[in-house]
Protein backbone atom coordinates (compact mmCIF):
# COMPACT_ATOMS: atom_id res chain seq x y z
CA UNK A 1 0.00 0.00 0.00
CA UNK A 2 3.10 2.37 0.74
CA UNK A 3 3.96 1.64 -2.58
CA UNK A 4 0.67 2.81 -4.47
CA UNK A 5 1.10 6.34 -2.67
CA UNK A 6 4.45 6.88 -3.21
CA UNK A 7 3.39 6.42 -6.75
CA UNK A 8 0.16 8.56 -6.62
CA UNK A 9 1.87 11.12 -4.70
CA UNK A 10 4.58 10.99 -7.73
CA UNK A 11 2.13 10.70 -10.59
CA UNK A 12 0.35 13.93 -8.81
CA UNK A 13 3.85 16.21 -8.24
CA UNK A 14 4.44 15.30 -12.35
CA UNK A 15 0.85 16.36 -13.64
CA UNK A 16 1.65 20.06 -11.38
CA UNK A 17 4.58 20.02 -12.41
CA UNK A 18 3.40 19.70 -16.31
CA UNK A 19 0.30 22.12 -15.77
CA UNK A 20 3.13 24.86 -14.36
CA UNK A 21 5.24 24.41 -17.49
CA UNK A 22 2.90 24.49 -19.57
CA UNK A 23 1.25 27.79 -17.65
CA UNK A 24 5.43 29.30 -18.13
CA UNK A 25 5.36 28.65 -21.71
CA UNK A 26 2.13 30.00 -22.51
CA UNK A 27 3.09 32.88 -20.57
CA UNK A 28 6.67 33.27 -21.14
CA UNK A 29 7.80 31.14 -23.93
CA UNK A 30 7.07 31.31 -27.39
CA UNK A 31 7.02 35.06 -27.66
CA UNK A 32 10.48 35.60 -29.66
CA UNK A 33 9.39 37.12 -32.04
CA UNK A 34 6.13 39.09 -31.98
CA UNK A 35 4.11 41.88 -33.41
CA UNK A 36 3.33 44.38 -30.39
CA UNK A 37 1.13 46.68 -29.81
CA UNK A 38 1.91 50.95 -30.12
CA UNK A 39 0.51 53.68 -29.51
CA UNK A 40 1.40 55.10 -32.42
CA UNK A 41 -0.30 52.47 -34.82
CA UNK A 42 -2.90 54.26 -36.66
CA UNK A 43 -1.30 57.20 -36.08
CA UNK A 44 0.91 59.97 -38.33
CA UNK A 45 4.56 58.30 -38.51
CA UNK A 46 7.10 61.03 -36.03
CA UNK A 47 8.89 62.96 -38.21
CA UNK A 48 13.02 62.92 -38.09
CA UNK A 49 16.15 63.72 -39.51
CA UNK A 50 18.74 60.84 -39.28
CA UNK A 51 22.13 61.67 -39.92
CA UNK A 52 23.56 59.53 -42.35
CA UNK A 53 26.52 57.15 -42.07
CA UNK A 54 28.02 59.50 -44.47
CA UNK A 55 27.86 62.49 -42.98
CA UNK A 56 26.77 64.41 -45.95
CA UNK A 57 23.40 63.52 -46.75
CA UNK A 58 20.38 63.49 -43.66
CA UNK A 59 17.58 60.83 -44.22
CA UNK A 60 14.04 62.79 -43.49
CA UNK A 61 11.39 60.84 -42.83
CA UNK A 62 8.92 63.35 -45.32
CA UNK A 63 11.04 62.87 -48.07
CA UNK A 64 9.65 59.48 -48.34
CA UNK A 65 5.68 60.24 -48.34
CA UNK A 66 3.95 58.49 -50.63
CA UNK A 67 6.18 55.37 -50.36
CA UNK A 68 6.16 52.23 -47.72
CA UNK A 69 8.45 52.74 -45.46
CA UNK A 70 10.24 49.83 -43.36
CA UNK A 71 12.04 51.37 -40.30
CA UNK A 72 14.14 49.58 -38.85
CA UNK A 73 15.99 50.06 -35.27
CA UNK A 74 18.84 47.90 -34.81
CA UNK A 75 22.30 47.91 -33.31
CA UNK A 76 25.85 45.95 -34.67
CA UNK A 77 25.76 43.62 -31.25
CA UNK A 78 22.55 42.83 -31.80
CA UNK A 79 22.45 38.86 -32.81
CA UNK A 80 18.81 38.95 -34.18
CA UNK A 81 20.11 42.42 -35.78
CA UNK A 82 22.75 40.13 -37.61
CA UNK A 83 20.15 36.99 -38.47
CA UNK A 84 17.87 39.59 -40.23
CA UNK A 85 20.53 41.12 -42.27
CA UNK A 86 20.31 39.37 -45.31
CA UNK A 87 16.55 38.90 -45.20
CA UNK A 88 16.30 42.82 -45.17
CA UNK A 89 19.28 42.82 -47.82
CA UNK A 90 17.07 40.67 -50.31
CA UNK A 91 14.00 42.27 -49.37
CA UNK A 92 15.41 45.63 -50.65
CA UNK A 93 16.84 44.33 -53.68
CA UNK A 94 13.37 42.66 -54.25
CA UNK A 95 11.01 45.86 -53.46
CA UNK A 96 12.95 49.00 -54.07
CA UNK A 97 11.65 49.76 -57.48
CA UNK A 98 8.31 49.62 -55.98
CA UNK A 99 7.56 52.65 -54.28
CA UNK A 100 8.99 50.87 -51.09
CA UNK A 101 12.22 52.58 -48.84
CA UNK A 102 13.46 50.57 -45.85
CA UNK A 103 15.52 53.24 -43.58
CA UNK A 104 17.69 51.89 -40.64
CA UNK A 105 18.40 53.88 -37.72
CA UNK A 106 21.48 52.43 -35.42
CA UNK A 107 20.75 52.29 -31.54
CA UNK A 108 22.73 51.84 -28.54
CA UNK A 109 26.14 51.79 -30.77
CA UNK A 110 29.44 53.45 -32.03
CA UNK A 111 29.40 54.62 -35.38
CA UNK A 112 32.61 52.59 -36.09
CA UNK A 113 31.06 49.11 -35.01
CA UNK A 114 28.16 50.23 -37.33
CA UNK A 115 29.84 51.06 -40.23
CA UNK A 116 31.69 47.73 -39.79
CA UNK A 117 28.20 45.71 -39.68
CA UNK A 118 27.10 47.71 -42.65
CA UNK A 119 30.05 46.80 -44.53
CA UNK A 120 29.80 42.95 -43.07
CA UNK A 121 26.40 42.87 -44.39
CA UNK A 122 26.38 44.47 -47.69
CA UNK A 123 23.41 46.92 -46.35
CA UNK A 124 22.80 49.31 -49.23
CA UNK A 125 19.65 50.45 -47.93
CA UNK A 126 19.67 54.15 -46.61
CA UNK A 127 20.81 53.90 -42.55
CA UNK A 128 21.73 56.29 -40.06
CA UNK A 129 22.47 56.89 -36.83
CA UNK A 130 20.45 58.74 -33.87
CA UNK A 131 23.35 60.27 -31.88
CA UNK A 132 20.34 62.20 -29.09
CA UNK A 133 18.13 59.14 -29.12
CA UNK A 134 15.33 61.62 -29.69
CA UNK A 135 14.28 59.28 -32.56
CA UNK A 136 14.19 56.00 -30.54
CA UNK A 137 12.25 57.76 -27.64
CA UNK A 138 9.74 59.01 -30.60
CA UNK A 139 9.19 55.65 -31.65
CA UNK A 140 9.16 54.33 -28.22
CA UNK A 141 12.05 51.68 -28.79
CA UNK A 142 12.59 49.15 -25.89
CA UNK A 143 14.93 46.98 -27.89
CA UNK A 144 16.56 45.51 -31.06
CA UNK A 145 16.22 45.02 -33.66
CA UNK A 146 12.61 46.87 -33.82
CA UNK A 147 10.74 47.56 -36.97
CA UNK A 148 7.71 49.89 -37.60
CA UNK A 149 5.63 49.68 -41.20
CA UNK A 150 4.51 53.23 -42.42
CA UNK A 151 1.85 53.09 -45.41
CA UNK A 152 2.05 55.68 -48.14
CA UNK A 153 -0.05 58.34 -46.33
CA UNK A 154 2.20 57.86 -43.39
CA UNK A 155 0.51 56.23 -40.84
CA UNK A 156 2.21 53.40 -38.77
CA UNK A 157 0.14 50.22 -39.62
CA UNK A 158 2.59 47.51 -37.70
CA UNK A 159 5.27 47.08 -35.36
CA UNK A 160 7.28 44.14 -34.49
CA UNK A 161 9.94 43.20 -32.31
CA UNK A 162 12.35 40.40 -33.44
CA UNK A 163 14.61 39.13 -36.59
CA UNK A 164 12.46 39.59 -39.65
CA UNK A 165 12.46 37.25 -42.33
CA UNK A 166 10.99 37.68 -46.08
CA UNK A 167 7.88 36.78 -45.26
CA UNK A 168 7.37 38.95 -42.81
CA UNK A 169 8.70 41.82 -45.11
CA UNK A 170 6.62 40.76 -47.81
CA UNK A 171 3.24 40.50 -45.57
CA UNK A 172 3.93 43.98 -43.61
CA UNK A 173 4.57 45.42 -47.53
CA UNK A 174 1.38 44.20 -48.59
CA UNK A 175 -0.42 45.48 -45.31
CA UNK A 176 1.15 49.02 -45.82
CA UNK A 177 -0.50 48.79 -49.12
CA UNK A 178 -3.90 47.99 -48.69
CA UNK A 179 -4.45 50.15 -45.32
CA UNK A 180 -3.75 53.13 -47.73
Amino acid sequence: MNIFNNISRLSILAVILFIIALLGYSIFGNNKNTVKSSPLIGKVAPNFTLKSFDHQNDIKLEDYKGKVILLNFWSSWCVPCKEEARALDFAWNKFKDDDVEFIGINIWDNELQAKSFLDNYNVVYKNGFDPTSSIQVDYGVAGVPETYIINPSGLVVEKYNGALDLKIIEYFIKIARLSN
